[in-house]
């Protein structure tokens, strides 16, 4: 928990700075949000059968996970994505080498969940948790916007 905070906290404190340094913060949450609108199916897809079945208890855990969606987002596409993209000029390499450091980062999450069996913890975390971090970047290069990603992320994870 406390690694996660640090780490949610460097990511935003780095995108603020990077904000800042290139045309200060005029426009921070335009930036940060741009249009929700293309999300909106992918928001529905995930949010409403997990409705149905969680019942309002399921808003409550979504407004729980809100945070730590889309602050892992803004840690993952803003803070890692983004600048090796930047760096790199190269949008698929840097989707790539991101998306594999998403599923690695979660292999020690996923141990307990898969019976302290690491083999399988790798492979969840390089298959399925990968796939989803290249399917945040697909979306980050087209819309360039974390937070209705990282909504999507919370309505998963609540």
């Amino acid at each position: 928990l406390e690694a996660g905070l640090v780490l949610t906290v460097g990511g935003i404190g780095g995108w603020l700075w990077v904000a800042w340094r290139n045309s200060g913060f005029v426009g921070v949450g335009e930036r940060l949000t741009r249009d929700v609108r293309p999300f909106v199916p992918l928001l529905l897809l995930i949010g409403l059968p997990r409705l149905v079945v969680g019942g309002p208890f399921y808003l409550l855990a979504v407004v729980v996970a809100l945070p730590s969606g889309i602050g892992q987002q803004l840690l993952y596409l803003v803070g890692l994505y983004g600048p090796m993209e930047a760096v790199g000029r190269r949008q698929d390499v840097a989707a790539v080498v991101s998306a594999l450091s998403f599923g690695l980062i979660h292999v020690p999450l996923l141990l307990a969940s898969n019976g302290d069996d690491l083999i399988a913890a790798f492979a969840n975390g390089v298959i399925f948790q990968a796939s989803v971090g290249l399917i945040a970047c697909l979306a980050y290069q087209r819309h360039r916007s974390a937070v209705p990603i990282g909504a999507a992320h919370a309505l998963a994870i609540a």
